[in-house]
């Protein structure tokens, strides 16, 4: 899927992509060995240090086919001769914390791409004063793309001062 993603958006065949990582319950192989459980299931790991390992592994499988993806956004061009991660926003996350207790707070995501400022960790604290919520962070997005937008899923804030 990472491949024709990349080749849809290197010959402008489509400007917006959404992929959602199957498998969640397939058993997966990874380095010639079979895990004990699909990913959900793993996910759910009850502090087992063996589901946590399999877990981490699945993990880290995915975020190895994601490296590869920028690489080949990173490598190609769009209509204008720049690198194609240039003009596009990748982002790339959970709708889980910790999906072992099923919490939706401290959701990891990944902006790469698209002009804004990158190489920075933001842990938002939910609990501040001001909290921020991920539609917050869409906010910025749709700003970036040129939507003018002052809410979105009852975020009435944006995300500049972390990324533009």
């Amino acid at each position: 899927m990472y491949d024709l993603m990349a080749l849809a958006l290197t010959t402008d065949s489509t400007r917006v992509l959404s992929f959602l990582i199957p498998g969640w319950s397939q058993v997966f192989t990874i380095d010639g060995r079979k895990l004990s459980a699909g990913y959900h299931a793993l996910s759910h790991h009850g502090n087992d240090p063996s589901k946590i390992l399999e877990y981490d592994q699945v993990g880290r499988e995915h975020l190895t086919r994601l490296k590869n993806f920028l690489d080949k956004l990173k490598s190609n061009k769009d209509a204008q001769g720049r690198p194609l991660l240039d003009s596009t926003v990748v982002v790339y996350g959970s709708g889980m914390g910790d999906a072992n207790t099923h919490d939706n707070t401290n959701l990891p995501t990944l902006i790469v791409g698209g002009g804004f400022r990158h190489g920075q960790h933001h842990r938002i604290d939910r609990k501040a004063s001001n909290p921020r919520l991920l539609g917050d962070l869409y906010l910025t997005l749709m700003n970036q793309f040129g939507v003018e937008a002052d809410q979105f899923a009852g975020a009435k804030a944006n995300m500049n001062e972390y990324l533009l």
